[in-house]
């Protein structure tokens, strides 16, 4: 989604609610918490929580781009409860070439992702998740590296159940999101999703 469009995230919030159960039901595994990937993922992740009265908390994730082909991504990264790495599958047999760069590039993001983390959150730790139903929330999912960096970081934190909802994805995400999360939710597959570049400032 190159822009933020409320009725796609409202749409998605509503097959939520027949994906989770009612929130505050007194089970702790029952007990929900919405995770929306900053920056473009929030506004989606806003109408989820509200839609399912379940508290909202941000992950903090950027991709991490070929250098000669900035609409294909290396990898990506995931900061702040853990620094996770991942290569996208289908970019892996350009690595050789590219150590020098992928590591500079990543020492870089996690540097700009503490900082953003640090503004954002002021003196608010990030909400618990271990025992918990999460629900990572990202605006689309083009070849779904991001969102994988996600998943694998929040594994860690041992949820009960992990769900991962975009409204639209391509076919190329879908197989790398692959039995990452408990439940994938995507409404609108695609084959190509555009999706504009976005400076990542410290």
């Amino acid at each position: 989604m190159s822009e933020h469009r409320p009725e796609i995230a409202q749409d998605l919030a509503l097959r939520l609610l027949c994906l989770v159960p009612e929130h505050g039901s007194g089970n702790p595994a029952d007990d929900v918490v919405v995770l929306g990937i900053a920056e473009r993922g929030v506004p989606v992740a806003v109408a989820v929580a509200r839609t399912l009265g379940a508290p909202l908390d941000i992950v903090f994730a950027h991709r991490i781009a070929v250098p000669w082909d900035p609409a294909r991504a290396l990898g990506a990264v995931c900061g702040g409860r853990r620094q996770v790495f991942v290569v996208n599958p289908v970019a892996a047999d350009l690595l050789p070439g590219l150590c020098d760069h992928l590591t500079g590039e990543a020492t870089r993001r996690f540097a700009a992702i503490s900082a953003r983390e640090a503004v954002w959150r002021a003196d608010h730790p990030p909400l618990p998740l271990d025992g918990r139903t999460v629900i990572v929330v990202d605006d689309c999912a083009v070849t779904g590296s991001t969102l994988r960096a996600v998943l694998l970081t929040l594994r860690h934190e041992r949820p009960h159940r992990l769900i991962a909802a975009v409204p639209t994805a391509t076919p190329e995400a879908l197989e790398a999101l692959a039995g990452l999360a408990d439940d994938l939710l995507c409404p609108e597959p695609a084959a190509a999703v555009p999706r504009p570049a976005v400076k990542l400032t410290a």
